[in-house]
């Protein structure tokens, strides 16, 4: 499990999430008690909001990726998570690997945050 320090501050921690180098993929992002998921067929960059620095001290989160190779030939990929804070970059965790035909990959993980006590902006 990753441990992920967050400062104390008023800037929400935020999700960039990436998929590139396959037609498709899902994946599917919990923390505590909120949850999304994405399909799709790009390597598009998202953002996605997980909350202020004081509501997610001590929540877990996890994550997983299903890379799906719909072509004839085997293909790398490459998945990547950055949690920023504001514009700072405050932990990142990837996964790389191929997928052979027609097959599906999965890559997971899992962190819980941690407020930083006494750090202010």
């Amino acid at each position: 499990m990753k441990l992920i320090r967050v400062t104390n501050n008023e800037h929400a921690v935020v999700a960039e999430i990436r998929v590139s180098g396959l037609v498709m993929w899902r994946y599917e992002y919990v923390v505590d008690d909120y949850s999304f998921s994405r399909k799709g067929d790009d390597s598009e960059k998202r953002r996605f909001a997980l909350g202020l620095p004081e509501e997610l001290n001590g929540d877990a989160s996890a994550w997983i990726f299903n890379l799906i190779n719909i072509g004839n030939k085997e293909t790398k990929f490459s998945t990547e998570i950055r949690w920023m804070q504001g514009e700072k970059k405050i932990a990142s965790w990837s996964g790389k690997g191929s997928v052979k035909a027609g097959k599906i990959a999965t890559k997971s993980g899992e962190a819980m945050f941690v407020v930083r006590k006494g750090v202010r902006p």
